[in-house]
């Protein structure tokens, strides 16, 4: 078992996700982050499948659910469906620690801006999970 994975978190982590997966969300909240002792807010999205946990939102997530979502305006995400996935490509600190990021569903109602789109506009410029999938269940219909 990896270490990671004996660690217990409220929110969705990247060890949470072996394959990536579609979401529907129900709302975005503000979820404390840190300790009783130290509290801190940060806003994070739910979801309706009960065994995705909430999804704390940094700033690139915050921009690529917008582009996901085709709107600037939370609100406007409620009832669409994104693709969670874990990205090796995410860094902090000048390392790379890998993270969740989030895409687009091909079945949204909004459109949403292609990967390379979505390349050019993220400030790190972090790659974006592959078109085929990129090992999103197969059982899942596209």
């Amino acid at each position: 078992m990896k270490i990671g994975q004996l660690v217990e978190s409220k929110f969705v982590r990247k060890e949470d996700l072996e394959r990536a997966r579609i979401a529907t969300i129900t709302g975005i909240s503000q979820e404390n982050v840190g300790t009783d002792t130290a509290p801190e807010m940060k806003w994070a999205l739910n979801f309706q499948e009960a065994d995705i946990k909430p999804l704390v939102l940094n700033k690139i997530n915050l921009q690529l659910g917008a582009l996901a979502c085709g709107s600037e305006e939370t609100d406007d995400w409620t009832g669409q469906k994104i693709v969670l996935w874990a990205d090796p490509t995410v860094s902090f600190g000048g390392n790379l620690v890998g993270g969740v990021r989030i895409r687009a569903h091909e079945g949204n109602q909004r459109p949403a801006a292609t990967s390379a789109q979505a390349v050019a506009s993220s400030p790190s410029g972090a790659a974006q999970a592959p078109a085929n999938g990129g090992g999103v269940d197969e059982d899942i219909p596209w």
